[in-house]
Parts: structure tokens; C-alpha cells; sequence
């Protein structure tokens, strides 16, 4: 009888989350902390023009692949980037990411601030 192990962590996304939109739009709270990091924002900055990969993500902003890996996860979780996989000839995996949210809205009411994003 032979057990299976599970794959070991690479950092990067399973397809099935490349695949699946995020679950719930993210709290207002969650979403103002995201926007408010630095690492962030540089990422959609670079994600605004074309997709790309971590790799090239990680070169261009000159910051560790880990890093933007973070970033990635907790962006796309948040519904502002998305990302597809594509298998090249020699079949490694490939994934691009690109912006998703054509639009992020922050509200100043009388008693909270607000945050919502529209994809």
C-alpha cells in the first residue's frame, strides 16, 4: 500500500486559485491596509501597463521573489489581480498576473471610512 505526500510549498499559486475569482470582496479595514503598503502599490503600478510574472516583477521593483509572492496572494485575494498559467514548450509552468479592479473607491462618511474595489 503506498501513501501520497503532498506537493511540497513552491510560493506559488495552485492553478485552482489561478482559476477562481476571489471569494468575497475584502473589508474596507483590510483593503485600506493593503493600498496603504508601499511593496503594494508598486506592484499595481507595474501590473497597470501589461501582465507579467513574479520574476519580472521581482526585477523590476528590486525586491525579493518572496516578497512579491506576498504581495501577489493578498492582492489577488482582495479581487485587484488576477492570474493565468500557461505551460511552455518544455512544460514549465508560467503565470502572468495582471490587474483586474478598474476601480477602487475610498468614502469619508460622519462616522467610518469605506473602501470598495470594482472589478
Amino acid at each position: 500500500m503506498s501513501t501520497s505526500q503532498p506537493a511540497p510549498q513552491s510560493g506559488l499559486p495552485s492553478v485552482d486559485d489561478a482559476e477562481s475569482p476571489a471569494a468575497k470582496p475584502p473589508e474596507s479595514g483590510d483593503l485600506l491596509e493593503l493600498l496603504s503598503d508601499e511593496c503594494s502599490r508598486n506592484v499595481l503600478a507595474c501590473l497597470g501597463g501589461f501582465p507579467c510574472s513574479a520574476r519580472e516583477l521581482a526585477e523590476e521593483l528590486d525586491a525579493c521573489r518572496a516578497t512579491i509572492y506576498r504581495r501577489l496572494d493578498r492582492l489577488t485575494e482582495a479581487g485587484l489581480v488576477s492570474s493565468t498559467v500557461s505551460i511552455d514548450a518544455d512544460a514549465h509552468h508560467r503565470y502572468q498576473y495582471g490587474v483586474v479592479a478598474e476601480l477602487a473607491t475610498i468614502s469619508f462618511g460622519a462616522d467610518s471610512v469605506t473602501a470598495a474595489v470594482e472589478a
